[in-house]
């Protein structure tokens, strides 16, 4: 029995053989004006292309079919209507029953995904190396300070945030002195604990903002050390860097930022 329509009303319950409307190139079977389905509803479809087609009022707006013998798609049929492409590698924008490369935004406004969860990379631009983001992170790191031997730097405030984008790293430290001891002018103030190791190209200087010094300078300086978590804090003397634990007191306070790429 080959059955040409299922109508308003209809239940299919599982007694109705799928062979019956298995091949719409047979038997020309359609289902019609929302027949209650109970159970599992087989469209067999002979090779490839389109196993089950959506209409309105008659007209075409979508279809469902296969192709290369086992990649599904689900596309829609009117003007431009996107679809997806379903294959053993990834699921792909489609039109037609076919991939489409850049045509389809995935979201769009007002109607947006929420969160995206990947364990590789995300292509911005293209499809190379170059162009894969495999890493953002933000977080909290505790910075430390300390004297160059005999000297003893402590803090008695501090804080460290961060966030890295790829192998770029920006970091906000904030870094206030608690005592100082054995200070001099041949002493240097250095600081560490960064989250993430510099790479080992150059040293890298940052940005600082100072308070509460104990003795008068030219100015200061910041500069993280290549291949390290750590650096120094320096006072400009007009000409260069030097040493200068002998500067600093308790509530000496240190802001640094800085941005550096890592190893």
């Amino acid at each position: 029995m080959a059955i040409d329509r299922i109508t308003t009303g209809a239940v299919l319950d599982g007694a109705i053989a799928t062979a019956d409307i298995a091949d719409d190139a047979v038997t020309g079977a359609k289902i019609e004006n929302n027949p209650t389905i109970a159970g599992n509803l087989t469209v067999n479809r002979s090779g490839n292309g389109v196993a089950q087609t959506i209409q309105s009022s008659g007209t075409t707006i979508g279809k469902i079919g296969n192709s290369d013998g086992d990649n599904l798609f689900i596309t829609g049929q009117t003007g431009k209507t996107g679809g997806i492409f379903m294959n053993d590698a990834a699921v792909s924008p489609a039109y037609q029953g076919a991939e489409r490369d850049n045509h389809y935004d995935l979201g769009k406004t007002p109607a947006r995904w929420k969160d995206l969860y990947l364990s590789g990379g995300l292509k911005v631009g293209g499809t190379g190396a170059a162009n894969t983001l495999d890493d953002y992170e933000e977080g909290v790191f505790d910075p430390t300070i300390e004297g160059e031997s005999p000297c003893t730097i402590t803090h008695s405030a501090r804080a460290g945030y961060y966030t890295k984008v790829g192998r770029l790293v920006n970091v906000q430290i904030s870094l206030t002195v608690g005592s100082v001891s054995n200070a001099s002018s041949g002493r240097a103030i250095s600081f560490g604990g960064l989250p993430f190791t510099t790479n080992n190209q150059q040293n890298i200087a940052g940005a600082l903002r100072l308070q509460s010094l104990g003795a008068a300078l030219e100015g200061m300086q910041v500069i993280a050390f290549n291949n390290s978590t750590g650096g120094r804090i320096e006072e400009f003397n007009g000409s260069g860097g030097t040493n200068a634990s002998d500067h600093v007191q308790s509530g000496t306070t240190f802001d640094i930022s800085l941005t550096y790429s890592t190893a």
